[in-house]
């Protein structure tokens, strides 16, 4: 893959540098290596919805309109990780800001990941985001899509379902700017 085929690759490649952790230059180079090789492996390939994935809000029909969107953003929030749980405000006010600017619903789902999932942890879950969701029982859609690294779980998706854009912009700038114009450019091709 190319940064020519994919010109934001670079920026991604950019941006994930100057988020790495470390201030030592060893942590930064490794960081570099591990984002760009990840990045080249996840970009341009194909999303995979596994089997094991359960439709549960709103309903599948719902979920399969995302699905067939021109641009669809999936993000996936581990409920046993505390500090994960606040992606579902940062992507409902992402969400909010993107309808509000360009009068456009955004087509977002996620994809939540629980070791004990009962009817008291779907009212949870329920409470804080009220768009599409589905439940990954096995954690099979970040295994599958090579996303399993926090830092990655968002993905930008095109028509045809191929992954444009990967990275958690919650607290990057820039990547939230790249994730905003992207999906505008792709929902405007509709």
């Amino acid at each position: 893959m190319s940064c020519k085929r994919y010109p934001w690759l670079s920026l991604l490649c950019a941006i994930s540098i100057a988020c790495g952790s470390g201030s030592d230059n060893g942590s930064t180079t490794e960081w570099k290596q591990y984002s760009e090789t990840r990045l080249r492996e996840i970009i341009g390939s194909h999303v995979v919805l596994p089997d094991s994935l359960c439709a549960i809000r709103p309903d599948s029909l719902t979920i399969g309109e995302i699905m067939q969107s021109h641009a669809k953003i999936i993000f996936n929030v581990d409920l046993d990780c505390s500090v994960c749980i606040s992606k579902f405000a940062y992507w409902e006010d992402f969400a909010g800001r993107f309808e509000r600017r360009h009068h456009h619903a955004l087509p977002i789902m996620a994809v939540i990941t629980s070791s004990d999932f009962d009817d008291a942890t779907e009212a949870f879950v329920g409470r804080l985001w009220k768009r599409a969701w589905i439940y990954d029982p096995m954690g099979d859609f970040t295994f599958y899509n090579k996303i399993e690294d926090d830092r990655f779980q968002a993905i930008l998706c095109d028509a045809f379902d191929t992954i444009r854009l990967v990275g958690n912009p919650l607290l990057n700038k820039k990547l939230e700017e790249l994730y905003e114009k992207t999906t505008l450019r792709y929902l405007q091709s509709e």
